[in-house]
């Protein structure tokens, strides 16, 4: 979730494979495309509970929240997931190296190094060039 943007990170996905692409949107946004979807809902993420109205009110019934214990996304919760999706279905098991992480936009954190390590840089090459100058 991005809370300073007020969207939510997403994506849905079903046996058949991916419903949505992930994405970066506003809350209703989602919940209106997720409303062109068939069948239930399972919602992940910190998102799901500060937006639990919202989705409950324009899901209803489709609309779920992860257990309690795999509703924080982690390697390990989404691996416990998965566990539980092979367990109940073989033959949707992929191989590791057929995983990849998916990140939609870098941590606030890192963009704000990036952009003061950027400027660093202009500023010391700045300075390069004003001593050249002299």
């Amino acid at each position: 979730m991005d809370a300073r943007r007020h969207q939510v990170y997403c994506a849905a996905y079903d046996q058949d494979g991916t419903v949505i692409e992930p994405d970066t949107i506003p809350p209703l946004e989602l919940a209106e495309k997720l409303k062109q979807t068939q069948g239930p809902l399972l919602f992940v993420g910190d998102a799901s509970d500060l937006y639990h109205d919202l989705f409950a009110s324009e899901l209803g019934s489709r609309y779920h929240l992860a257990p309690a214990h795999l509703k924080d996304l982690s390697a390990a919760s989404l691996c416990s997931l998965a566990a539980e999706k092979v367990a109940k279905d073989p033959s949707c098991a992929v191989e590791t190296d057929q995983l990849t992480i998916n990140y939609l936009r870098k941590p606030q954190a890192v963009r704000e190094r990036e952009a003061r390590l950027a400027k660093e840089q202009a500023d010391r090459e700045d300075a390069q060039k004003a001593g050249e100058k002299s």
